[in-house]
Order: C-alpha cells, then structure tokens, then sequence
C-alpha cells in the first residue's frame, strides 16, 4: 500500500488536529494476524516517504505474505 498523506509523522509532534481521535489498532491487529498464521514479525515494513527537499510525502506499507 501507498500513502500520500503525512499523518504518522504528524503524529509525532506536538498538538495537533488528530489529537482528539482514538487510536487506530488496525495495523496492530494485522500483525498479530500475520503471527498467527506463521508469519515472521518481520512481515510488515513501514518505510517513511520523503521528496528531494527532505520534506515528508507519506507512507508506504509493505506486507511480505509466505
């Protein structure tokens, strides 16, 4: 999956718009998934994206399936 939006590494910083919204735990939950099923922990890699001025452009997820 790709992502454009920067709302992880928002997250990060101080107060924000997303403050008030409960915590997501979908990625969470698909890893236990992943586990159950024999899947390393290693079978999802998150990879911050960023354009040539350093700035961030979003998230891209991968999921490695065996």
């Amino acid at each position: 999956m790709d992502d454009t939006g920067v709302r992880r590494l928002a997250a990060n910083e101080g107060p924000h718009i997303y403050q008030n919204e409960k915590k997501s735990r979908g990625l969470e939950v698909t890893k236990l998934r992943l586990q159950s099923l024999g899947e390393s922990k290693d079978a999802i890699t998150i990879v911050d994206k960023y354009d040539e001025n350093n700035h961030p452009m979003g998230t891209k997820v991968i999921v490695r399936i065996l």
